[in-house]
């Protein structure tokens, strides 16, 4: 399985294969916390979230559970509030507006993801996006990020970030 660099005096994430890499978003700090995952996470909280992405790799499949990669970034950006494997629960076992879209990759997006925590709810927007494969694996990104009204699909500064770290992807 390839695996992944950060390079911090660019601030831009490699993978050891393929020549693939991505600009990170500036003033974000990232670590690379498997081989196989790359984590980027806003400075700060917004509204209790913080907005959190990743950069992974996988075995290539035809299918990917979704699910999984939506509960982990839920629980990420939530970690603060609520326990990770609370957050995970939520969201797997809850019913969300959700649909394809982006202006990169194939993005599955959970719109308007309305997770009880024991400061009150939060409103967040979920992200899994396909980048990529290589003829053995995989190239893949998730987000999350917070959200102030339901029913809202424009981009907000967080979802504007992503976007720009995956167009950002060579």
């Amino acid at each position: 399985m390839p695996s992944w660099t950060y390079d911090p005096a660019t601030h831009v994430a490699m993978l050891s294969v393929g020549g693939v890499k991505a600009k990170l978003p500036a003033g974000w700090a990232a670590t690379v916390e498997r081989p196989d995952l790359v984590v980027v996470a806003a400075p700060q909280a917004i509204l209790g979230v913080r907005p959190v992405f990743e950069l992974f790799v996988s075995p290539l499949c035809e299918t990917y559970e979704s699910v999984v990669t939506h509960g982990r970034i839920a629980g990420r950006g939530l970690a603060d509030l609520v326990p990770k494997d609370t957050m995970e629960n939520q969201v797997a076992h809850g019913s969300w507006s959700g649909g394809l879209g982006g202006p990169v990759g194939v993005s599955i997006i959970l719109y308007d993801v309305s997770v009880k925590t024991p400061k009150g709810e939060r409103l967040v927007v979920l992200y899994m996006t396909d980048l990529g494969e290589t003829s053995t694996v995989g190239i893949h990104a998730a987000g999350v990020c917070p959200k102030q009204t339901v029913g809202n699909h424009d981009f907000g500064p967080c979802e504007k970030a992503y976007f720009a770290m995956l167009e950002s992807t060579q």
